[in-house]
Order: C-alpha cells, then structure tokens, then sequence
C-alpha cells in the first residue's frame, strides 16, 4: 500500500467518534509521517490545482526593472514561480505566477501591495525632493537679488 494513501485514511479515521480510536489512528499518523518526512499539506496537494495569474503590473528593462527582481522573491518565498511575459514586438513585460490556487493568490496580493508600496514611496521622495530643489532655486535668487 503506498505510505501517503495509508498516512491519508489513517488521518480520516482520527475524524472518528471512538475518542481512543481517532487518537491511535492521528498518532499513527503523526509516525508515520515523521519517518518518511511528510507534511500535511505534501499529502494533501494531491486535490489542489496548479493555477496562472497574470498582473497588471507591468514594466520595461530600462524601467522599473526591480519589479523582475522582486516578483522573483516574494514567488520563491511562497511556493510559485513567477512568469514575466511580452507582447509581440513589445518592450513591456507583464508579470504573473504559476502555482497551486491558494499560494498564488496570496503571492499576487503581496506582490501587488508590495509594488504599490514602493512606487508610493518613491513619488513621495520625487515630490520631496522637487519641492526642496525649487526652495533652493528661490533661495539663491533671493540671495542673488540683494546683492545685485
């Protein structure tokens, strides 16, 4: 009998309402998986599809190229792979994950969040930046005008 078949029926004896038999069949189990180094979610991924998603969010090599970068480690971190697509004859590149359906819509919710955040941030140091740049301009033309 294979080990993974056997570890899944005695996880669904351990639903059981004999209360010492639900606990011999999840300890058994629990053994079991030990040994051969299993986890639930390995034994389980059996029902799971494997699912594409393809973001908005898109960018160029000259442009934005940290989103290839990133898109690429918050996949590793959550179990996807992330897919980085172009159109015919295009420079812009979109990006997507592959994956089971529960790991890629939380990769893609991250990476989303994670995309805003930084783009966020940098239009405020653009503003921040600007503004301090003008008042200098005035400054100087101030200081210039009292010495002209």
């Amino acid at each position: 009998m294979d080990i993974e078949k056997k570890i899944r029926k005695l996880l669904a004896l351990s639903e059981s309402p004999n209360e010492f038999e639900a606990q011999a069949a999840l300890l058994k189990a629990r053994q079991l998986m030990a040994e051969y180094k299993l986890t639930e979610a390995e034994l389980h991924e059996g029902n799971k599809k494997v699912k594409t998603i393809k973001t908005s969010i898109s960018c160029t090599k000259q442009t934005n190229f940290w989103i290839f970068t990133l898109s690429t480690v918050i996949s590793e971190n959550y179990c996807c792979q992330a897919v980085h697509e172009r159109a015919k004859h295009s420079k812009t590149y979109f990006i997507g994950f592959v994956g089971l359906e529960e790991d890629v819509s939380i990769c893609v919710n991250i990476f989303t969040y994670a995309v805003d955040c930084v783009l966020t941030q940098i239009q405020n140091l653009k503003h921040t930046y600007c503004n301090l740049s003008l008042g200098a301009q005035k400054n100087n033309q101030w200081i210039w005008s009292r010495f002209l």
